[in-house]
């Protein structure tokens, strides 16, 4: 029978990975002392593993070492595939990178270059090379990805659903999945917006996973707070060539003015990046005649001015989903699959601080 506090702290570690004693600590409200106490008395129990600085998941019980595999005598072999070496999914492969090493886990990664039928080709490649567990990112929607999942459900090995989340009307399968609560992180953009007196927002994204739930979070937003719903919500088709790029950025700032919209949130950061280098073009002031928010957080700190930015917590989804994974692992058959959102962080910018409250109605077009 574990205390209370001992509880909480398997729940963590159940539910990430790993645990550090010093968050776990501030979290419970109790002394780094007695989290150590509580680690060892888990650990005695062979329920979790010490490691410098906190505990991670108790090893498989095999004769191969902390990460062995039930009676194979080797390190579990973990595989993932994620669509591009992007800074996004960088981050996403730093985290699960660093959760497999805490627990003695061989990772390989394989990059899919958005190609819908390179998912199958390269989880297949890793399966034959005796896999334990798969991480995957599919490179399209999870819909268009069924094929590929259907087969995947089918096979005893174990998968997590990674930066993919399901539609509550889809199809019910096996899987767990661990996705940044994208609607969530937009949500806090448009609420500081709102709290900032901002009324008319717009977006600007380019098509993509994350801009479906982007859009979910737009339409939450205008019925919460009662928002215009005649403000451009453009959701462009990937541009050709920068000319095209620019069109697209220039025809959507034409609307901003047309319709006094005096706030964006832009996705990716690309875009957010363009959209602030043409509203300067045209003699606007930022913070003041319109205020941006970015949608990622790779590269808005590049700006030309520092942007307020929703940082989807790329790290911490690729950790969570490798403890995921392996625990799935160790309970085989027993195993109940979870859905985990992982909320992303508002980081505040000169992009919207100090806005003034304008109108935006005496910004012009841009010159013929």
């Amino acid at each position: 029978m574990f205390t209370a506090r001992q509880e909480a702290i398997l729940r963590a570690v159940r539910r990430e990975g790993a645990v550090r004693v010093t968050e776990i600590a501030a979290e419970l409200r109790v002394s780094q002392m007695s989290v150590r106490r509580d680690i060892n008395a888990l650990a005695e129990a062979g329920i979790v593993n010490r490691v410098h600085g906190g505990a991670v998941l108790a090893a498989l019980p095999a004769a191969g070492g902390p990460g062995a595999a039930p009676g194979r005598g080797r390190p579990l072999s973990l595989g993932m595939v994620v669509p591009s070496p992007s800074t996004y999914f960088h981050q996403l492969v730093h985290g699960a990178r660093v959760a497999a090493e805490s627990l003695h886990a061989q990772l390989r990664i394989g990059f899919s270059n958005y190609n819908d039928g390179e998912d199958g080709a390269l989880v297949r490649r890793m399966l034959d090379d005796r896999l334990d567990g798969l991480l995957l990112t599919p490179s399209c929607s999870l819909e268009e990805a069924r094929p590929t999942l259907g087969w995947l459900a089918a096979l005893d090995t174990a998968v997590v659903i990674v930066e993919r989340r399901q539609e509550a009307s889809a199809v019910v399968d096996s899987f767990d999945y661990v996705s940044s609560h994208h609607e969530h992180g937009a949500l806090q953009a448009l609420r500081h917006l709102v709290d900032g007196g901002h009324r008319r927002i717009a977006l600007l994204a380019r098509p993509s996973t994350t801009s479906h739930w982007i859009a979910r979070a737009f339409d939450l937003a205008t019925d919460h707070y009662d928002l215009p719903r005649d403000t451009p919500r453009n959701i462009t088709v990937h541009p050709r060539d920068d000319a095209e790029a620019d069109a697209q950025v220039e025809r959507f700032l034409d609307d901003v003015a047309r319709t006094g919209v005096t706030a964006v949130v832009a996705h990716p950061d690309v875009q957010a990046i363009m959209l602030v280098q043409r509203a300067r073009a045209r003699g606007w002031t930022l913070p003041d005649e319109l205020a941006v928010v970015a949608y990622d957080d790779s590269l808005a700190t590049l700006a030309d001015i520092p942007l307020t930015a929703v940082a989807p917590p790329r790290h911490t989804v690729g950790r969570i989903a490798v403890g995921r994974l392996v625990q799935r692992i160790r309970e085989g058959a027993a195993h109940i699959p979870q859905h985990i959102l992982v909320p992303p962080q508002l980081n505040i910018r000169a992009s919207t601080s100090g806005w003034r409250g304008g109108s935006g109605d005496h910004r012009g077009h841009a010159p013929a």
